[in-house]
C-alpha cells in the first residue's frame, strides 16, 4: 500500500504534460541535507522504498549508509543456493585445469573445521557445538570439507554445515558418488572421526574405494602385530567384514587402516593416506582470510566459511601461485577496477548505497 501510494505520488504528474526543464531540475534535486555528495533522485526513491518492502525492513536501515544489516539482508541466498553455487564453482575450475588433474592421481579428502563462538553459549541453537579449542571461545560451529588432494594440487568441492547430532554419512555417500561422475578417484580419505561401522557399510555397498585410519583399542593391540612391513587380514568391525591393514613406521608409532582396497595395493596404503594432510594445509591457509563474524546465523558463517574456500581454490589453481596476501590484494584490485568499469558504462547515481541495490 505504501508504495503504490508514492509510486501515486510522484509518478503519476510526470505522465502529465510537464515542461521538461522542469522535470530534469526535478530529478536532480538533492534530497540529502548533510552529505551534499550524494544525490538521491526520483527513481532511487522508489527503489529504496520497494527493497524495504522486498526485505521486510525500515527506509532507515535500507537507505542508511552501508553496514552488516543492509550488506546481509541483500545477500538473501539460503544454505542450498551456497551449496550449489560451491559446487558449480569448484566444478568449473576443475573443468578449466582438468589437463592438469589428469596427470596426477586424485583422492577425495574429508575433514571436518570449525569455526569459533565466542558469545553466549546458547543451547537452543542446534548449530552451536560445545566443543571449544582456544581461551575464550563458547562453542564453535562445524563444517564438513571435502577436497580434492594430489600431491601439490588441492581443490575444495563442497563444504556442508552440520547441525548437533546429524547423521554425515549420506552427505559423504552423496558427494563422493557425485565427485566420482566427474573423475576418477583413487580412495576416499577419512581420519579417526570418522571411524563408523554405518559409514563403512555404505562405503562397501556402492563400491567406493576408501581408506579410514582405524581406532587402535587394547583388543586390536593384543590380538595383532605390528611390523614395518604393511600387513593385513579380513577384520570383523561391528558384524561387517572389511579389511584392517597394520602399519609400524620409524619411530614406533602405530597405524590401522579400514579399506576395501585390493591386497597388492596394501603396501601403499600409507603412502596414500598421507595425502589426506593437503586438507589441513587448506584450513591452516583459509584461517588467514576468513571473514570473521559473531553472529548466531548459519548463513552467514556458512558464507564467511564458503568464501575463503573459494579465494583458496583461485589462487591453488593458477599456473603460478602468488603469497596469499598478494593473491588477495591483487583479487580485490581487480573486483574495484570491474566495478568501476561497470559504472562508467552504466553511470548510476552516486548514492551512500550498497551496489547490490542496483541488482535488486
Amino acid at each position: 500500500m505504501n508504495i503504490g501510494w508514492a509510486c501515486q505520488t510522484y509518478v503519476h504528474p510526470m505522465s502529465q504534460n510537464i515542461d521538461p526543464k522542469i522535470l530534469k531540475t526535478f530529478t536532480k534535486i538533492n534530497f540529502s541535507k548533510d552529505k551534499c555528495n550524494t544525490q538521491y533522485k526520483l527513481s532511487v526513491i522508489v527503489l529504496i522504498l520497494l527493497s524495504c518492502a522486498w526485505s521486510c525492513k525500515s527506509i532507515h536501515a535500507i537507505a542508511d549508509a552501508p553496514n552488516e544489516d543492509t550488506v546481509f539482508y541483500r545477500f538473501r541466498a539460503n544454505l542450498d543456493k551456497i551449496d550449489n553455487y560451491m559446487w558449480e564453482s569448484s566444478l568449473e575450475l576443475f573443468k578449466k585445469k582438468k589437463h592438469l588433474w589428469k596427470r596426477r592421481k586424485i583422492y577425495l579428502s574429508i575433514d571436518e573445521t570449525h569455526d569459533p563462538y565466542t558469545g553466549k553459549f546458547r543451547k537452543i541453537i542446534d548449530w552451536i557445538f560445545g566443543y571449544t579449542q582456544k581461551r575464550g571461545e563458547t562453542g564453535n560451529f562445524k563444517f564438513l570439507v571435502f577436497a580434492l588432494t594430489s600431491y601439490t594440487q588441492r581443490l575444495v568441492v563442497r563444504v556442508v554445515p552440520l547441525k548437533i547430532g546429524q547423521d554425515i554419512t549420506p552427505i559423504i555417500i552423496e558427494t563422493s558418488k557425485k565427485v566420482i561422475e566427474h573423475t576418477k578417484i583413487r580412495a576416499v580419505l577419512c581420519d579417526r572421526g570418522f571411524y563408523k561401522s554405518e559409514l563403512v557399510k555404505c562405503f562397501l555397498e556402492e563400491n567406493i574405494p576408501f581408506i579410514i585410519r582405524a581406532k587402535i583399542p587394547p583388543k586390536i593391540k593384543k590380538c595383532y602385530d605390528f611390523k614395518k612391513t604393511v600387513v593385513g587380514e579380513i577384520y570383523d568391525f561391528q558384524n561387517i567384514q572389511v579389511n584392517l591393514v597394520r602399519h609400524r613406521d620409524g619411530y614406533s608409532r602405530k597405524y590401522g587402516f579400514l579399506t576395501n582396497l585390493p591386497e597388492e595395493i596394501w603396501q601403499k596404503i600409507p603412502l596414500w593416506y598421507k595425502q589426506r594432510w593437503d586438507i589441513e594445509n587448506v584450513f591452516l591457509a583459509c584461517d588467514k582470510i576468513q571473514l570473521k563474524t559473531n553472529s548466531t546465523k548459519i548463513e552467514r558463517r556458512y558464507f564467511c566459511m564458503v568464501f575463503s574456500l573459494l579465494i583458496y581454490n583461485l589462487r591453488s589453481n593458477e599456473s603460478k601461485q602468488k603469497p596469499l596476501l598478494s593473491f588477495c590484494v591483487n583479487l580485490i584490485n581487480t573486483i574495484i577496477a570491474s566495478i568501476k568499469k561497470s559504472f562508467d558504462v552504466l553511470k548510476p547515481p552516486n548514492l551512500n548505497l550498497p551496489g547490490f541495490i542496483f541488482i535488486l
